[in-house]
């Protein structure tokens, strides 16, 4: 955002990371994450990421 600080910016990231965390472990167990040949993450699926920021208040 415009008006972060590095601060701010952390809390954001934080705050995304721990509701991420749980299902990208799933994703992993369940092989719907992978990285290739070039160490770059692929997907199996289209991941549903958007049920991750459409309720978090510090994403614009």
């Amino acid at each position: 955002m415009a008006d972060d600080t590095v601060q701010s910016l952390e809390q954001r990231v934080l705050v995304m990371e721990h509701k991420l965390y749980p299902q990208v472990m799933r994703w992993l167990a369940q092989k719907a994450v992978f990285l290739d040949e070039q160490g770059k993450v692929g997907f199996t699926e289209k991941l549903p990421l958007q049920q991750f920021y459409a309720d978090t208040e510090y994403v614009s």
